[in-house]
């Protein structure tokens, strides 16, 4: 079960230029710099230096850039340092926004997700890729949603896409969890280590996900969920002693702008 990585995704590790126009930069100068985001158990932040030996490490294995397009195998040495000092100046162009999935409780780096800004479009390509350890525990859903929140609420995009090779599903269901709707299928759209494979494409509107927001309950600008509440969705992944605690730890310091959203505790 392969549910670590949306094809569009060496994305996460390899984003590149579409280009830019003034309507994006325009929705970009209210939230200059690059900003950090926050979810029940994650923190999503932009890279730093720091972050290229674990990167490296994580992205290096066989089992995601088997199911990404452009993450090589073995990952070269110093290809990490290369591509995250890039970042910065495609945020600036509004080219691509990268972020690292890093674990709020103890820091420690799992993986990447971000944007490839297609500005003509007014859209955006969502990557994604997940360390090998870090699998199977909704660590993926749970970033997504917050750089879809972050999508549509912040970059004003009127629609996100994503893709997957059809021999991954798990990666699609991920997808579906987000609100995406299936749109079909690229016959033979990838070309991986000699191989042609079909890619299925999924997306959402900025419509549909502010219908998903309006089903969720009102968030009045600050913490809208009790310690209880956190704690339960957090124990669908750890134990119930350690829920408790990181939900008292989240909510003891939780405030507008570091609270979990509606969408992000949602399963």
């Amino acid at each position: 079960m392969r549910a670590s990585a949306g094809l569009g995704n060496a994305d996460a590790c390899v984003l590149f230029p579409f280009g830019w126009d003034e309507r994006i930069v325009r929705r970009m100068t209210t939230i200059t710099p690059q900003p950090t985001l926050h979810t029940p158990r994650l923190t999503v932040r932009p890279y730093v230096l720091t972050d290229a030996p674990e990167l490296q490490r994580l992205a290096g294995a066989w089992e995601i850039a088997d199911t990404t397009k452009r993450i090589p195998h073995p990952y070269p040495d110093g290809a990490a340092d290369i591509w995250i000092a890039m970042q910065s100046d495609a945020w600036e162009t509004q080219t691509a926004a990268s972020f690292a999935i890093v674990d709020r409780a103890n820091n420690q780096y799992m993986g990447g997700i971000g944007l490839s800004i297609v500005s003509a479009t007014v859209s955006a390509e969502l990557g994604y890729w997940l360390g090998v350890p870090y699998w199977g525990r909704g660590y993926c859903t749970e970033a997504a949603r917050a750089i879809l929140s972050f999508a549509f609420d912040a970059l004003k995009l009127h629609r996100v896409a994503a893709n997957y090779l059809t021999r991954n599903p798990a990666s699609g269901r991920v997808m579906e969890k987000l609100g995406m709707q299936f749109e079909g299928v690229q016959r033979d759209g990838s070309l991986k280590w000699g191989k042609f494979e079909d890619i299925a494409v999924c997306a959402i509107l900025e419509a549909e996900w502010t219908q998903l927001s309006n089903d969720l309950p009102p968030d009045p600008g600050t913490f809208a969920f009790t310690e209880e509440e956190v704690a339960a969705a957090l124990a669908q992944s750890m134990s119930a002693h350690e829920a408790a605690a990181l939900a008292k730890d989240i909510c003891d310091g939780a405030d507008a702008s570091t609270a979990p959203s509606g969408d992000l505790l949602r399963r």
